[in-house]
């Protein structure tokens, strides 16, 4: 089974975007790299709905871009993505100047690597294909570009998947708007304009690899996903992730990427639930504690608020058990 995760550099933002300057939208566009990203979502929400300031001024000041930046950070937090795509669609709506921002070729492929991630999610391809309809029947050059990076394929495998109710029609008529857009390309078309490294999960050369490569990476959403596939390799016990892990090399390589992230939510929330389970089988316990899993988690647990601390905890005694 291979697992495509993906590497986009980060959008370069075409005009000076300064958040500060905006009394209304500045304040809250810095928060969207805090932990309070979630209320954050809600309170834009609420500006776009009830049309209180200029949403042509959010895009001046880079709002698209930075709502596009945050759905990349968070990629594996699927509720933290769903509310950022249903705001990119009211924006898309709401705002002409924030539906061009959003038809730029940069911020389609950034869309599109939405769409390769996560077309099994009934709830955000929802809300991806709405989005998708908006841009496609806007602009033509959009929906053009939508099939060059294949596109229609994925929304094609997503309709297969048999996703409850109202998503097929969603995905239907999302493809009836792209029906004219060009001609069909490969699945795997696009993959390479979006920088995507594919891992096969039975594999330990590509586990090794893909570990080697989050060592001092700086892109949040690769590390976060890349770490997702370990833990699903923990949930797993037939993956050769538990041979690897029960090394020292492979178990302090690991660790050493935890403590590179410690504290940041998404890769933290990934590390607590990927030692929980490989901390189930005696032998990888004992390397991890002795390799430094124990400090980790206490510094974890020093970072955290008190409500947030239990699955620190439940790591903590998973560790420390015997």
């Amino acid at each position: 089974m291979a697992v495509r995760i993906s590497r986009l550099k980060p959008l370069v933002f075409q005009r000076d975007a300064d958040p500060h300057v905006d009394p209304v939208f500045g304040p809250l566009l810095l928060r969207l790299d805090e932990d309070r990203i979630v209320a954050t979502i809600e309170s834009l929400q609420q500006l776009c709905i009830v049309g209180v300031h200029s949403m042509a001024n959010f895009a001046k000041i880079g709002g698209v871009e930075r709502l596009l930046m945050a759905a990349r950070k968070y990629i594996m937090t699927k509720n933290v993505l769903l509310d950022i795509i249903h705001l990119l669609v009211s924006v898309a709506i709401t705002s002409y100047d924030c539906l061009l921002v959003l038809c730029q070729p940069q911020c389609i492929v950034y869309l599109t690597d939405l769409v390769y991630t996560h077309y099994h999610t009934a709830s955000l391809i929802l809300e991806m294909s709405l989005l998708l309809v908006v841009l496609s029947t806007s602009r033509k050059e959009c929906g053009g570009q939508l099939v060059a990076l294949g596109v229609r394929n994925v929304l094609r495998c997503a309709l297969n998947l048999d996703l409850e109710h109202p998503t097929p029609k969603a995905i239907q008529r999302c493809l009836q708007a792209l029906e004219h857009c060009g001609p069909d390309v490969p699945l795997s078309a696009g993959q390479t304009e979006m920088a995507a490294v594919d891992v096969v999960l039975d594999a330990e050369t590509h586990l090794c690899a893909l570990l080697s490569r989050m060592v001092g990476c700086e892109d949040v959403a690769f590390v976060t996903a890349s770490l997702d596939v370990f833990l699903q390799c923990a949930r797993d016990p037939n993956s050769p992730a538990w041979g690897l892990m029960g090394s020292d090399v492979t178990a302090e390589t690991y660790l050493k990427v935890a403590w590179e992230w410690t504290g940041h939510r998404g890769p933290t929330a990934e590390v607590l639930q990927t030692l929980r389970n490989f901390g189930a089988r005696a032998e990888i316990r004992f390397t991890l504690g002795r390799l430094g899993a124990v400090q980790y988690l206490v510094k974890v647990l020093d970072l955290r608020r008190l409500a947030d601390r239990r699955p620190v905890l439940e790591a903590l005694g998973v560790i420390l058990e015997d």
